[in-house]
């Protein structure tokens, strides 16, 4: 749970750092693809992920079962002297079930 804290807050972090967007900015985290933002405050190009699921099952005896999954996914990167330092933080699957 503290995991999905930690991701949200970082996440809302690169939310304020879409708000700021400037040109210099949009192109900081081109070199590590689509859906990276950069935020200022930090200096990490970041990136927020996640999916839903949701399956529902009928059996030959009329048995019925719903199940549903979600995941969230955090990358965050910046470049220092020894190379890219990458922080990655996911959920397993069926955490949230």
């Amino acid at each position: 749970m503290r995991l999905v804290v930690m991701a949200v807050a970082i996440g809302l972090a690169g939310i304020g750092a879409a708000q700021a967007d400037t040109f210099q900015d949009k192109y900081r985290c081109a070199m590590y693809g689509e859906g990276f933002i950069y935020s200022p405050s930090s200096g990490f190009c970041v990136k927020v992920s996640g999916h839903v699921r949701a399956d529902y099952y009928t059996g030959r005896n009329k048995s019925e079962r719903f199940g549903s999954s979600v995941g969230l996914g955090l990358d965050a990167r910046t470049e220092t002297g020894f190379g890219t330092a990458r922080i990655v933080l996911e959920t397993p699957d069926g955490v949230f079930d």
